[in-house]
This record gives C-alpha cells, sequence and structure tokens, in this order.
C-alpha cells in the first residue's frame, strides 16, 4: 500500500498509502485474534464487533482521505485538528451549517429504515414502480436530479484534475 503513493508527487499520499496498509493489517491481525480465542464465523460477539466496526471504518478512512487531499504536513494537520474540534483558526468546537445536520439526520434515517424498505420489497417487489407510466417516473428521476443540483452546494473541480 506504500507504493499506492503514484497519486502524486507528495509525501502525504505515502502516509496515506501506509494508513491503509496499517488498516488492512489490523483488520487480518483482528480476525487471526477472533480465530485464536475459539471464536467461531457468526458468533454474537463477532456480529458485535462487525457492527462496530462500520463507523470505525468510516472514521478511519476518514483521516486517511485527510492526507489523500492536504497540499502537505501542516494542512494535514490543521484539518485533523479541525475534525476534532481543536482548530488553530479559533472558533471554539466544531461547528455544522443547519442543511448539514439535515443531511445527517436524513442519512441517519435511511440507514435506519433501509432494512425494513428492503424487507418489504423483496415481500411486495417493485414491479409497482414499473407500472406507473414512463412519463411520470421519468419526471420522478429528472426532478430528483434537480434537487440534488440545485442545494447541492458548492463544486469543486474533480480531484484528478490537479494531476
Amino acid at each position: 500500500m506504500l507504493l499506492a503513493g503514484w497519486h502524486g508527487a507528495n509525501w502525504t499520499f505515502v502516509v496515506w498509502g501506509g494508513l491503509h496498509g496499517a488498516y488492512l493489517i489490523g483488520h487480518r491481525l483482528l480476525g487471526e485474534a477472533y480465530d485464536a480465542l475459539g471464536m467461531v464465523e457468526g458468533c454474537t460477539f463477532r456480529r458485535l464487533m462487525s457492527l462496530a466496526g462500520l463507523p470505525a471504518t468510516f472514521l478511519l478512512v476518514l483521516v486517511t482521505w485527510v492526507f489523500f487531499r492536504a497540499s502537505g504536513f501542516g494542512a494535514a494537520w490543521d484539518m485533523l485538528a479541525a475534525m476534532v474540534g481543536a482548530s488553530a483558526h479559533g472558533g471554539g468546537g466544531v461547528q455544522f451549517r443547519l442543511y448539514e445536520l439535515g443531511i445527517v439526520m436524513a442519512g441517519v434515517l435511511l440507514v435506519w429504515t433501509e432494512p425494513f424498505i428492503v424487507q418489504r420489497m423483496e415481500r411486495h417487489g417493485i414491479m409497482w414502480w414499473w407500472r406507473v407510466p414512463f412519463w411520470l417516473r421519468g419526471a420522478v428521476y429528472a426532478g430528483g436530479v434537480l434537487v440534488v443540483t440545485a442545494f447541492g452546494g458548492v463544486t469543486q473541480k474533480f480531484i484528478y484534475f490537479d494531476f
């Protein structure tokens, strides 16, 4: 994973690859520790640890992306400090805009309800959507794209355009 630094000519990319490699090693060692302790696949503890691993993996990847995107180590450390509310630029604590909280809450709601939605769709099928007239389905899709475009916020150029 250290060789993954081909993404750019900066040492932060080597750290990015090294962190990913360390995470993979940690995952492998954790699985071997479970096996050594006699915890079989599907046991309650392993399922709970797997569930806890979802947000832990997300947070670790977020930290890793900082090094991928930062212009240097100084910028990376400033971003990591800001992520935990210790920004050197003042503004004590983490601050969110209202729409950001709304997006997070909508995501949490979707993740919470998704198993129920999938179960219902498996039971009843989704053929009803294909019975909706083509023009109405197209309008729903177009409306979704319009909402994302109108309320998607400020964009920036694709990261690979800088290389």
